[in-house]
This record gives structure tokens, sequence and C-alpha cells, in this order.
């Protein structure tokens, strides 16, 4: 969770909110065909469903107040990688 104190209160953020905003976001960019994860069995990488997507998006609370969010995403044959 972040917290955020402002002159009006404590705004609290669950880590979930921004697996699920990031997960949306990126899934609806052109070319993203959608977020996956590495099996931990076979090692192969596995395109998760709309449900779990958030297995694929890994955020992280800097000490300096702010997030890094790692985004794992197939993407479709012939796209631009760095144009994504």
């Amino acid at each position: 969770m972040i917290t955020l104190q402002t002159q009006n209160g404590k705004i609290t953020i669950a880590r979930d909110v921004f697996t699920h905003l990031a997960g949306d976001a990126a899934t609806s960019c052109f070319g993203v065909k959608g977020m996956t994860v590495r099996s931990v069995t076979d090692g192969l990488v596995h395109l998760l469903r709309r449900e779990s997507m958030s297995r694929g998006v890994h955020v992280t609370y800097n000490d300096d107040g702010t997030i890094s969010v790692e985004l794992h995403i197939g993407v479709d044959a012939g796209v631009n990688i760095p144009a994504i």
C-alpha cells in the first residue's frame, strides 16, 4: 500500500489498484496481445486471461516516494516493440 498525507487527510492506495490500472492500460495498446507470466514448472511464457492479468504486473514502492511498474506483455507478430 502507498499512503499519501495531504492537508485534507490521508489517502491510502492498495497495490491491486496499480496492477489493474497498469494491466488495463497495457492491454489496450495497439499490438499488445495480453499480459504474460513465465511458468515455474516448464519455464514457458503463458498468456494470462483477463481476470488474472495482474499477475503480469509487478509494482515496487521506492524509498524516494516513487512507484516502479514492471509489465510482462505478449505482442503480436510483426509489431515494432519500441513503438509500443
